[in-house]
């Protein structure tokens, strides 16, 4: 039988055990090093208090002493939000834009979020629509405008066969975090970001884990030393803060449960589209009247365009945040959100708006009478699922509460006589929205909201990504 030599060393009686310290080049944070003693530290709104006598971790975004989490465990971010629903309302109790970020200076400590600091030029995440000035916003629309334009008028614009084509994207890789299934948000943005010479990869919940198997910050890391950019569609909000914060790319919000920013950035390009349509020659098409795509979008969202009026009829969910979110920024648009008591919004969100008359909120408690009341005089009413995805067992009490709140072609009418539909998808017919409404060619917007959702993210990230226009 062979000899297997094995290696040992010998410590004399009595000799002092070798120190179980950190011996790591980087001071181990709140412990001091070299006789300072670190300053006092304020508890950041994301700290997690936890009560255990087991080792303790200080997690960079608070401060605070956490219990680090075991293999499969949920992460301390996860542990502080309520449990996950769908695309329905989650209260966001981190700090909200442009507002000082709670972190404190640290050798450890990443950088501020991207949103809560001044942007560096060229590069910024896409997170809260009221993180860009209106200005911003409308640029991201005439992007997004002038590429669909662009294709519409030569579909092989973007093609390598083209003389000079388009593809401000090549060689760029987008990473997409999908935590909830979407139809509407993995094809968009894959076909958007291949249009204009990209590769998107999707990784769906079995690859990333994020806030399950592995922590957000990891996910972040490591995926955006892969990719050019990255977009998340995710449950929780404070995730997608953790991930822009520690991700190197630049990060696109595809969904959280407090907010969609993607699709109002769609809605408004729509709604931006049928006011020209309107005004111009309807036979042409939409926003096809000889106008410019600034021209369009100004005439709608302008600093001197007429006002716009929406109306939200369903639950406070993340569509609602939204939409006061870009009231909040919009000075010509007023967002009134039409529910049933106990579904309001978020009082925090619906305070950003500085102007109460542009972010009312009016709680209806008898039905459809108070709902054809309540929208009178809109140019657009704006309707939800009422239970949205991991609300569903929830869905009969909704039912019972959201009683008579059914956006009907009644409805509608008693809106205006040219007030038009808006839907996010994917819709519940005969519950939130009934075919008469949603079928009718005359009022309803949806299906130029469901395309729209491509165009517009294309001119989000060709801003966000600081790439060149046509022709330049």
């Amino acid at each position: 039988m062979p000899l297997s030599l094995v290696s040992f060393s010998l410590r004399p009686l009595g000799a002092a055990k070798p120190s179980s310290a950190n011996t790591s080049a980087y001071p181990v944070r709140g412990t001091g090093v070299a006789g300072v003693t670190p300053a006092p530290r304020q508890a950041s709104p994301r700290a997690v208090e936890v009560h255990s006598t087991k080792p303790t971790f200080e997690a960079p975004w608070s401060g605070s002493q956490v219990e680090p989490p075991r293999r499969g465990e949920r992460s301390p971010a996860a542990l502080s939000r309520p449990e996950r629903g769908g695309r329905g309302r989650q209260s966001c109790t981190l700090p909200l834009p442009h507002q000082p970020s709670p972190l404190s200076p640290s050798p450890l400590a990443p950088p501020p979020p991207c949103h809560l600091v001044k942007r560096t030029p060229g590069k910024c995440h896409f997170l809260h629509l009221d993180d860009f000035t209106a200005a911003e916003l409308r640029s991201m629309l005439v992007r997004g405008l002038e590429v669909k334009r662009l294709l519409r008028e030569n579909p092989r614009a973007c093609s390598t066969s083209a003389p000079a084509p388009y593809r401000p994207f090549d060689g760029f890789r987008l990473g997409m975090i999908f935590a909830k299934a979407s139809m509407r948000t993995r094809v968009s943005f894959e076909n958007g970001f291949a249009k204009l010479g990209g590769v998107a990869s999707y990784y769906g919940p079995a690859e990333h884990g994020v806030g399950q198997r592995e922590e957000v910050r990891d996910v972040a890391r490591v995926l955006s030393r892969y990719n050019d950019a990255l977009m998340a569609r995710l449950y929780g909000h404070d995730e997608m803060l953790e991930l822009a914060q520690y991700s190197s790319v630049p990060v696109i919000n595809g969904l959280t449960d407090h907010n969609h920013p993607c699709q109002i950035m769609a809605d408004a390009l729509t709604m931006a589209e049928d006011l020209a349509a309107r005004q111009g020659d309807a036979s042409k098409g939409m926003g096809e009247d000889g106008r410019s795509p600034e021209e369009v979008v100004n005439a709608c969202w302008g600093p001197d365009a007429p006002g716009v009026k929406l109306t939200y009829v369903g639950d406070g969910n993340n569509m609602a945040h939204s939409w006061l979110r870009l009231a909040a920024v919009l000075p010509n648009l007023t967002t009134t959100i039409v529910c049933a008591p106990g579904y309001e919004p978020d009082a925090d969100v619906v305070a950003l708006v500085p102007d109460a008359a542009r972010g009312a909120v009016v709680v209806v408690a008898d039905g459809a009478t108070g709902v054809a009341r309540a929208v009178q005089g809109a140019d657009y009413v704006y309707t939800d699922v009422w239970a949205s995805m991991g609300q569903k067992d929830e869905a009969e009490k909704r039912a019972r509460d959201f009683a008579g709140f059914t956006v009907t072609k009644s409805v509608l009418e008693a809106a205006g006589p040219t007030t038009r539909l808006l839907h996010c998808l994917p819709a519940e017919r005969g519950v939130e929205v009934d075919d008469g409404a949603i079928e009718d060619a005359t009022r309803s917007l949806v299906w130029d909201q469901a395309e729209n959702r491509m165009w517009a993210q294309m001119g989000v990230m060709l801003h966000c990504f600081d790439c060149p226009r046509p022709g330049q």
